[in-house]
């Protein structure tokens, strides 16, 4: 403390709990904020940038999440920056700042759950940190495995959508003993087998590096995928443009092009006249893709007041389902006056 001003806070190691408060941006004589080894959690807020003599920050060995605020890396006289050891997924883009401000500036951001994103931001092409002191290692994305279960009739199509301009990427398929080797050609985005066989059945993930940003290596989640010989039904294939309504329409392509072969999945949003959200319908671009639709129930005073769960209409394309929502007597939910529910196996006003 210097004239009854608070210009420094150290408080590491003291099993701290919660969130930091945005109030701390208060102390505008603030020229040191330290809190290791505590037990902080939430984000780190954004009013910590308008601290504008704090030189060091050192929030290491917490819970904190989510993202790091952009103005941090503008704070006139920001010498350190320890985030290390926590749960965040991006960092400040020092890019921006002059070279000698660049230099006298340390930060460690290690074993956190960064994509390669942010971290390239701060690499040259060289490639060479641009920080005086930068440390990155040890990144982890969500672990854990997800199971999907498909006709063989079906291509296999796997998405990596891990944020980064000059990622490198490496298919790979489980072997014996817990072994990941390479497949042969599987270096995009997208790993795709049109036409499986029974021997492609099994669990599949993607090693990630960067050319920028060396030293480490990031792996999706594994997939694994089962196979059956069971033949899907196809649903008939009824298109209708729609137009006499209202509706967008969104697309997802692999990567590899924006043509209709592209396309792993879409989907087609209905409004009414007052543009509020109706019928919903989405597929994946399979070869029997079925549409599933869901649609947003009003009130007679217009508040939105059920979300049907998503469920097949029985087409391949998209074509407004009339009278998706109807109840079991027959009466359409949307040509109801007020709201009504099941009450007992009978209908009464809600």
């Amino acid at each position: 403390m210097t004239n009854g001003d608070v210009t420094s806070v150290e408080l590491g190691n003291n099993h701290l709990v919660g969130s930091l408060p945005g109030s701390l941006s208060k102390l505008q004589k603030l020229s040191g904020l330290m809190l290791t080894t505590n037990e902080l959690s939430g984000s780190i807020p954004t009013e910590l940038a308008q601290l504008s003599r704090l030189q060091t920050l050192l929030l290491s060995q917490n819970n904190l999440t989510g993202y790091v605020p952009q103005g941090l890396a503008s704070l006139p006289q920001l010498l350190t920056l320890t985030a290390a050891n926590n749960h965040l997924t991006s960092m400040p883009d020092f890019s921006g700042l002059s070279v000698g401000r660049q230099l006298a500036i340390s930060a460690d951001f290690s074993n956190n759950n960064i994509c390669f994103g942010p971290l390239e931001l701060n690499f040259n092409a060289v490639p060479q940190a641009i920080l005086g002191g930068f440390s990155w290692v040890d990144q982890k994305m969500p672990i854990g495995e997800d199971s999907e279960t498909q006709s063989i009739a079906e291509p296999i199509v796997l998405t990596c959508s891990f944020w980064g301009n000059v990622n490198q990427y490496q298919w790979c398929k489980k072997g014996a003993g817990n072994t990941w080797p390479p497949i042969n050609g599987a270096t995009s985005a997208t790993f795709r087998i049109d036409a499986p066989v029974i021997g492609d059945a099994g669990s599949y993930a993607c090693k990630v590096t960067n050319q920028r940003v060396q030293g480490i290596a990031l792996w999706t989640r594994t997939t694994t995928i089962v196979l059956t010989t069971a033949t899907a039904y196809t649903p008939p294939n009824l298109s209708i443009v729609d137009l006499d309504r209202n509706w967008t329409i969104e697309r997802t392509y692999d990567g590899s092009g924006n043509t209709t072969s592209n396309i792993l999945a879409e989907s087609k949003q209905f409004t009414d006249g007052l543009g509020r959200a109706t019928q919903a319908q989405a597929r994946r671009r399979r070869v029997n893709p079925h549409v599933f639709a869901s649609e947003t129930i009003y009130s007679s005073s217009g508040q939105p007041v059920v979300q049907t769960l998503a469920a097949p209409v029985d087409n391949q394309s998209f074509a407004y389902k009339e009278k998706f929502t109807a109840i079991a007597v027959g009466t359409d939910h949307s040509t109801l006056p007020f709201f009504q529910v099941f009450d007992n196996n009978r209908l009464a006003k809600q």
